[in-house]
């Protein structure tokens, strides 16, 4: 019989939560999902098959990383809708579905960090440090939450420690890691022989921080687990309800109901169309930046989404870029920007090669000057409002 361990603090339990949130999430697509293994190649997650855990996909190209810019809400919703972008093949060479979240981004939104960075940048992740190298370290040095990292060679990885697993005696015996691999977000267990065969390449890294990270949110898990029977939307977008678009991008309207009926649109708060329908409807729209609410008249369903745009310019001098932003979409704030590397993902997505904070004062301002670092080749911007992270696409130094 072996035995948990259990976690020895709050923030510590915290972080096991969140990681659990996205391997142990059961939902079932009510349309073919979008996917790639190694194994089968491109392949789907079937419409009515129950799947367990967040899907893995790289959307880089898509912008919907999952607890990052896609809300628990949002994709309940967009679980919840056929038309919704979740069942249409993502941006990519090989089949990926809109929405995901990759190795890396499970650990961070265990631990709250909320910037976006590549794996091959995982050691950059401030208060993030190596305990021991590769084939160095035992069971015996892991504890709750430690780290499993390797990038180089044959491996490019993250991965989580989220149980260990003692005998009456109180020696580990097992360990518990959670990750996000192809298909979905998943956890298990390995004896020491099975473990260090597979994560030979990988070496024990700690996050120092560990004791100031976001205690659980119990409303967020309640809408996560229990909330996704009783969401049945009359009324939704094709990013769910409480999502980000960008501007001149199609939104589709999509409604679920049986009567006649009339869409109201309010953009601001003020109401400037109505749409007669008649039961089921798919609808294209073209909005112009805002805030949107969508509302049966008769029904009464609704939906909320945003528009966003912003306008910005940049120079380059003695080898530093200065980025000078002059507006953005109200109740959005700056919240950091990265570089990015040349050629590495196409047009439209490229490696992290490096992120960058900003003080208060630059937010505040619009105007920030950094060192442009050797691989830097693009950069982005990223705001924040009420429903999370958007951000334009990358622009070329």
């Amino acid at each position: 019989m072996l035995h948990s361990t259990l976690p020895e603090t709050p923030a510590q339990a915290a972080v096991i939560a969140r990681s659990r949130q996205l391997t142990d999430f059961c939902w079932t697509p009510l349309r073919d999902v979008p996917t790639y293994t190694r194994a089968l190649g491109n392949t789907v997650l079937p419409a009515g098959v129950p799947v367990t855990g967040f899907p893995y996909a790289s959307t880089e190209a898509t912008d919907k990383f999952l607890c990052e810019n896609v809300s628990f809400e949002s994709f309940l919703t967009a679980i919840a809708n056929p038309d919704s972008k979740l069942y249409q093949p993502g941006q990519a060479a090989f089949n990926a579905c809109n929405y995901g979240i990759v190795c890396n981004g499970l650990a961070r939104f265990a631990f709250g960090i909320r910037r976006r960075i590549s794996t091959a940048r995982w050691h950059t992740v401030p208060g993030m440090y190596r305990v021991k190298s590769a084939g160095e370290y035992t069971f015996e040095d892991m504890r709750l939450c430690d780290v499993l990292y390797a990038h180089g060679g044959s491996r490019s990885h993250v991965a989580l420690i989220t149980d260990l697993l003692r005998d009456d005696g109180g020696v580990i015996r097992e360990v518990e890691v959670s990750e996000a691999i192809r298909p979905s977000c998943t956890r298990r267990r390995f004896d020491s022989r099975v473990f260090f065969g597979k994560f030979e390449q990988f070496a024990l890294w700690r996050y120092e921080y560990l004791d100031s990270v976001p205690l659980f949110d119990t409303d967020a898990d309640a809408l996560l687990h229990s909330g996704l029977d009783k969401i049945t939307p009359a009324i939704t977008v094709d990013n769910g309800n409480h999502s980000n678009y960008l501007a001149s991008r199609q939104v589709i309207i999509s409604t679920f109901i049986d009567t006649d009926d009339v869409i109201e649109i309010y953009r601001n708060g003020e109401m400037t169309q109505s749409l007669p329908i008649r039961g089921r409807a798919v609808i294209p729209y073209y909005p112009p930046e805002g805030h949107y609410t969508l509302r049966l008249q008769k029904n009464g369903g609704c939906a909320e989404f945003c528009v966003c745009d912003a306008s910005f310019s940049h120079s380059v001098e003695n080898g530093c870029i200065t980025v000078d932003v002059q507006g953005y979409t109200e109740g959005s704030s700056i919240l950091y920007f990265d570089f990015r590397q040349a050629g590495t993902a196409g047009a439209k997505a490229a490696s992290l090669e490096k992120y960058e904070e900003l003080t208060e004062s630059e937010k505040h301002s619009g105007v920030w000057t950094r060192l442009i670092p050797k691989g830097g080749a693009h950069f982005k911007i990223y705001f924040e409002n009420e429903y999370g992270v958007w951000t334009l696409p990358m622009r070329k130094i």
